[in-house]
């Protein structure tokens, strides 16, 4: 699910210039009052995000340029701004919030910590929330208000997944495919609709109504009775990720994931905290960073540079990310 995005070398000296080339002075791009224009809001949201991100480039040892990043931070805001549904709810008040989020980031350490750059996700995403209420006519997910606790969107169309990315405007990602919908029959015209967390033997006949039943992880939807059941326990038989959390599926048997020095197959096979040997076959510590990499679970943060192919430190600033490639 979910989600959504995963994805820095640069002194201050080097990009204060390129801050001044883009509004034509040095000084930040600051919230008018308690908001953000409309019109300003993408350039601001680049400027605060890249000067915010540099130190954590630095610290994942990965290119930074200041335009690169800039210009494709610039393009995800816009992206949101000119959506038709997602552009009518844009709101100037959290917009400001989220910019001062994203600058009192810059000397905040890049791990997920109060004041971070992941910590002002939480009120970033706000800035383009759905405002419709429960009932309301609706013709897109995005325009419907979240509730906490439950899965809110527009009754027969796609569902959106709000736990998307790492950056603070990660876009959301589809639950399941456009062509999809969550309910069976929608009413003529659509409302928007609130689904409570999903219990054994709710309905998952369609991806969305599987993807809901399989968000926490506790529960599996069974493909062939379209029916959401509990995931197996150790010992019970089972067939592909049928397991619970931190168990793994052996000669159709669920079993424990395994611990250091012992066999295995992948790295699904072995615990939370290690990977298994290509060669060796047996599980032993995951990668630290710097370290070369093929895949996520290889690292011990879990993420493995896509550009680089190596494990990072920070999860944020991938070189995508970084230099906007």
């Amino acid at each position: 699910m979910g989600s959504l995005l995963r994805g820095v070398v640069a002194s201050s000296l080097a990009f204060s210039s390129v801050l001044a080339s883009l509004e034509g002075c040095g000084a930040p791009i600051e919230p008018s009052g308690d908001a953000m224009p409309r019109g300003r809001f993408a350039a601001a949201y680049a400027q605060a995000l890249c000067t915010s991100l540099a130190h954590c480039c630095a610290e994942n040892a990965v290119p930074f340029t200041f335009d690169g990043c800039t210009t494709k931070a610039r393009a995800v805001a816009e992206a949101r701004l000119s959506d038709p549904i997602q552009g009518d709810n844009y709101d100037e008040r959290i917009a400001g919030q989220c910019i001062r989020a994203v600058s009192g980031a810059e000397t905040v350490a890049c791990d997920p910590v109060p004041g971070s750059i992941s910590d002002a996700r939480t009120v970033c995403q706000r800035v383009f929330e759905g405002k419709k209420n429960i009932g309301e006519a609706c013709r897109s997910s995005a325009e419907c208000k979240p509730i906490e606790g439950q899965t809110v969107g527009c009754e027969g169309l796609p569902l959106t997944d709000p736990d998307a990315g790492l950056l603070p405007l990660s876009i959301p990602a589809l639950l399941a495919n456009p062509g999809l919908r969550p309910l069976d029959v929608p009413r003529s015209t659509p409302q928007c609709v609130a689904f409570p967390p999903v219990e054994a033997g709710a309905r998952c006949s369609t991806p969305a109504l599987a993807a809901l039943c399989e968000a926490t992880g506790e529960l599996v939807c069974d493909r062939v009775e379209g029916v959401c059941k509990e995931r197996a326990n150790a010992g019970d038989t089972c067939t592909g990720e049928t397991c619970k959390p931190g168990l793994v599926c052996v000669t159709g048997v669920c079993s424990p994931k395994v611990g250091t020095g012992e066999a295995c197959v992948d790295n699904t096979g072995c615990a939370a905290s290690l990977r298994c040997d290509p060669s060796s076959k047996t599980c032993v510590d995951r990668l630290r960073p710097t370290t070369s990499c093929s895949e996520d679970s290889d690292c011990s943060i879990g993420v493995c540079d896509v550009a680089s192919r190596t494990c990072l430190k920070n999860a944020i600033a991938t070189t995508q990310t970084c230099s906007g490639g």
